[in-house]
């Protein structure tokens, strides 16, 4: 079915680019008849066309409106799919390369937690942000399918430090990936890191 809903879409988008092509080339052919004698002339030529794409332009409504991101997600891959170079998405959306990446990056993840996200039963960022241990609060299937968050603790941002600079020490001397942590890394990154390597870090330990 979302394959489906996803050819349609690239189907209209290619469609659409023909008819705006020939339409182009008709006013092209147009322009080569009308003599251009003068500079007055010359400044009177028409602007290329810059109406955005309506896909691109659903596509933008969708993320504003804070619609489901798997929904987006497919948006965007139809898009793409269209024809529609990647370099020019970004910049109708105002969004980074890597923002399109994380995104387009959920069509990846496994059916299960695709599921969990499309029924708003697990965020985008719980999912980026504990891919290693998001498994463990997955329970049940089909119908039954629902994830259990992780009970949460609030802390000062400098006991948080001093964990991530723990766990920096302890991911040396344990031979773990290194982790990378300064003074002058942000929250966002001090919450990737107790995330994502607090729970392996304790694995290593237990081995």
């Amino acid at each position: 079915m979302e394959e489906e809903i996803k050819d349609k879409l690239a189907e209209r988008i290619r469609l659409r680019r023909e008819a705006n092509e020939r339409a182009r080339r008709g006013e092209q052919a147009a322009l080569t008849v009308v003599p251009q004698p003068t500079l007055a002339h010359q400044e009177s030529k028409p602007e290329p066309n810059k109406e955005v794409d309506p896909a691109i332009s659903e596509a933008i409504n969708a993320i504003a409106a804070g619609d489901n991101p798997l929904k987006i997600a497919r948006m965007l891959t139809a898009i793409l799919a269209g024809e529609v170079k990647r370099k020019e998405l970004i910049v109708h959306l105002g969004k980074s390369d890597a923002w399109l990446s994380k995104r387009l990056g959920l069509l990846n993840a496994p059916k299960d937690i695709q599921r969990l996200i499309e029924a708003g039963a697990l965020t985008e960022s719980e999912y980026y942000d504990n891919r290693q241990n998001i498994k463990a609060g997955i329970h049940g299937s089909g119908d039954t399918l629902r994830y259990k968050r992780m009970p949460t603790v609030t802390i000062s941002i400098e006991a948080a430090k001093a964990v991530a600079s723990i766990l920096q020490d302890l991911a040396t001397q344990l031979g773990a990936a290194p982790i990378r942590f300064d003074e002058k890394s942000n929250k966002k990154d001090i919450t990737g890191i107790l995330n994502q390597r607090a729970g392996e870090i304790r694995g290593i330990f237990k081995k």
